[in-house]
């Protein structure tokens, strides 16, 4: 029987839909004398002190084994690795199962699946696996994690004609195993599969959340449960528009009716409610329960100020329902709808921000599903003249109606022209995307609070040398500061400069050739001439545009790794034998360990951990070698817009003076999740939409600009509120902030 069960195992490990999994041995239940899986390699040959990888029967997800890595000590690496061939420039899909007891991972590494560049495990064609869980959960002590499938995506094998495959567990101690590892070539009828999978998952959810509202009604727990039945074999249809939110599917749309059941059952004889929330919060769009409302919202602020919240709408009936909005025009207000859109493999987000559309008349008009929340998220822009105002906002549908009562108050103090934060977007203008529509995207950066500007160091601003290798001051592209066709003025702000890189193929786009055609070596007499006249050059247009030391930096390596250091080091102490006033500045993350970082601040003036990396440990190395800290985020459409707003108010207590993110437009398609993006707003016909993680940044640099004013101000008020603050009690203690600030 144990024979019999171990090849059903097998044969189901090796196909799926009809597809040939190219991992051999991928269940591992094929092992040779010595204990090693067939086909696999251990590494290192000779385990460490307190490092292991084996084969293991205790714990295993099919064929009765899998591959368990042991280690004791932060620095082991234990891993298992086969190389498997593969057509080039096709298709492929990944997968893996992994449990994890007591695992530490401060520096990185983890476990993950690694695909390694042409049969080889010098660079990573993909990986994937529980870091990026752990970096959700935010690096825990000792973290244990059960059983979990995790999935590559598809991605492309280039020019590859074989992976290198590698499992492992870097730089942590603890325990994990690995089991089932797949690798596919995404076929058409595989995606179909996969792709029914996922939004099967996606709709599991909704089903989850129906039989939690529907708790204690037996009729209504049948219909629920004969409609999952029906799931296990649904395929869903192509979605035609991405930008419409949920339902994704009619199938959907057949569930939130079943929710209408509910919502009538809790609140006999309505039709339509309104609640009031926190519009960064993620909210519900299938409520059991409605909480009552006063129809009445205040809207408090400072002079200039940006003000948001939800009107969550819910229409408890079964059938469409169209909402029309009317406002007095008393407050200059937006409308938009928070829209879910699909983020990585089976999950949705309330994120994106859709413009309302207006009727003739000046009205808004939306429309709410069946059973379904639809949440319309408003900001209002307050003027500089302080005072109070009282507006209605009126609400009807072909049935009901409603007035909503908002009272806005400016109070004395007002915004400054430049937010006290310096704030920027790495590569905010992706390769020129939102170059190609500027007044949207200046529209964008002022309402973001964006006052710094990281030059994009090929396409945007570098040196020009003649024949001899003289550089032309003249021809270099002064307009590009001159005249920012983004709107984002270099008067006020921060330039953050890239350096010369010292590898190609940078160093020839920034420094030329020799004159018989040669490249010229980093560092050699040639070179140190070029690029020392280049940073001169800089340094100087920079000084006649009147922007000071204190306004520009030079910025060395984007996230580097150890084995960069030492360059970094050289090109850093270049820079400051050109001039030594010149701020050299770096990011750094989980690449780098303290020692590392120790390292970094050792030669740069400005450092910028991962927010992640804030610790007292890592801010306790800058403090020693007095560091300016800067931080950044590399968030993506899983992260909510409140935790992007509330770590500002981390940032003001631990004094960090520039937030960036990664980014504010990507290549990634930012409406659907076949590719995760790291966007901050959508494309949309004449605007770039905001996200709600657009706006939580624009939210926390207006938190840091209050705090920062009331610092000004009342220096005692300011300390005893700094010490107090926490995202959870956020809001009252803004009100305090604003009183203080309103004497």
């Amino acid at each position: 029987m144990k024979k019999l069960f171990m090849l059903l195992a097998v044969m189901a490990a090796t196909t799926l839909c009809g597809a040939e999994n190219l991992i051999k041995n991928g269940d591992f239940s094929e092992v040779d004398a010595n204990g090693t899986p067939k086909y696999w390699s251990f590494y290192p040959a000779k385990m460490p002190k307190g490092a292991s990888a084996v084969v293991d029967s205790t714990f295993a997800t099919s064929g009765g084994t899998s591959v368990r890595f042991q280690n004791t000590e932060l620095w082991h690496y234990t891993r298992i690795d086969q190389v498997v061939k593969v057509k080039p420039n096709t298709n492929y899909i990944a997968f893996f199962k992994s449990k994890g007891e007591n695992i530490t991972c401060p520096n990185g590494g983890m476990v993950r699946m690694y695909i390694g560049h042409n049969g080889n495990l010098d660079r990573p064609t993909k990986q994937f696996g529980p870091f990026f869980d752990y970096v959700k959960e935010g690096r825990p002590a000792n973290w244990s994690y059960k059983w979990k499938r995790y999935e590559s995506g598809v991605f492309n094998s280039g020019k590859n004609t074989a992976f290198g495959i590698c499992l492992f567990l870097m730089r942590g101690k603890g325990t994990a195993w690995v089991d089932e590892v797949e690798l596919y070539e995404y076929t058409p009828d595989l995606q179909k599969a996969i792709e029914a999978g996922h939004a099967r998952t996606l709709l599991k959810n909704d089903i989850d959340k129906l039989k939690a509202n529907a708790a204690g009604n037996t009729d209504m727990l049948k219909k629920v449960a004969a409609t999952e039945a029906k799931l296990a074999n649904w395929f869903p249809e192509k979605r035609t528009n991405m930008q419409s939110g949920f339902p994704f599917y009619k199938f959907q749309s057949e569930l939130f009716a079943l929710n209408a059941e509910n919502l009538q059952r809790n609140h006999p004889g309505k039709t339509i409610l309104v609640a009031c929330d926190d519009a960064l919060k993620p909210y519900d769009h299938l409520p059991g329960k409605v909480a009552d409302f006063n129809n009445k919202v205040s809207i408090t602020g400072a002079g200039n100020d940006i003000e948001s919240f939800a009107l969550n709408f819910t229409n408890l009936e079964k059938d469409l329902a169209v909402v029309t909005l009317e406002s007095d025009h008393k407050l200059a207000l937006e409308f938009r709808k928070t829209t879910f859109v699909a983020a990585e493999l089976n999950k949705a987000f309330d994120d994106a921000l859709v413009p309302i559309p207006k009727t003739v008349n000046g009205k808004y008009r939306f429309a709410i599903p069946g059973g379904m929340t639809v949440q319309i998220y408003c900001t209002a822009f307050l003027p500089e003249k302080p005072g109070r105002t009282v507006s209605t906002l009126k609400w009807s549908t072909f049935k009901t109606q409603g007035t909503i009562e908002l009272e806005q108050n400016v109070i004395k103090a007002v915004f400054p022209d430049e937010m006290p934060i310096w704030s920027f977007s790495y590569l905010y203008r992706c390769r020129g995307i939102m170059h190609r529509n500027p007044e949207a995207t200046a529209k964008f950066l002022k309402r973001m609070h964006q006052n710094a500007h990281m030059l994009f160091h090929v396409t945007e601003f570098r040196p020009v040398f003649d024949e001899n290798g003289n550089i032309q001051v003249d021809k270099m592209r002064w307009e590009v500061l001159d005249k920012d066709r983004t709107g984002l003025m270099l008067q006020p702000g921060m330039l953050i400069i890239n350096a010369l890189y010292f590898q190609e193929p940078y160093l020839t786009l920034f420094l030329g050739k020799n004159k018989d055609g040669s490249k010229i070596a980093p560092f050699s007499p040639e070179w140190e001439k070029r690029a020392g006249a280049y940073i001169r050059a800089t340094v100087e247009g920079l000084k006649k545009r009147n922007v000071g030391y204190d306004r520009f930096v030079f910025f060395l390596r984007d996230e580097p790794m150890s084995n960069s250091l030492a360059a970094m080091e050289k090109m850093a102490k270049f820079i400051n034998r050109v001039d030594p006033k010149i701020r050299v500045t770096n990011n750094s993350n989980n690449l780098l360990n303290h020692k590392e970082i120790d390292r970094l601040a050792s030669f740069v003036t400005v450092q910028a951990p991962h927010v992640d990396y804030l610790t007292p440990e890592v801010l306790a190395i800058l403090k020693k070698h007095n560091n300016e800290v800067w931080t950044y985020w590399v968030q993506n459409k899983s992260i909510s817009g409140k935790s992007l707003r509330d770590v500002f108010l981390k940032l003001k207590r631990l004094d960090v003076k520039a937030f960036s993110y990664w980014c504010a437009y990507d290549t990634g398609d930012t409406w659907s999740g076949v590719k995760q993006s790291y966007s901050v707003l959508f494309k949309g016909e004449n605007e770039w939409m905001p996200s709600k993680r657009a706006e939580g940044i624009r939210e926390g640099i207006e938190d840091y600009t209050l705090l920062k004013m009331l610092e000004d101000k009342n220096p005692a008020a300011y300390k005893e509120i700094i010490n107090q603050i926490t995202p959870e009690n956020r809001s009252v203690l803004r009100k305090k902030v604003l009183d203080f600030l309103n004497r």
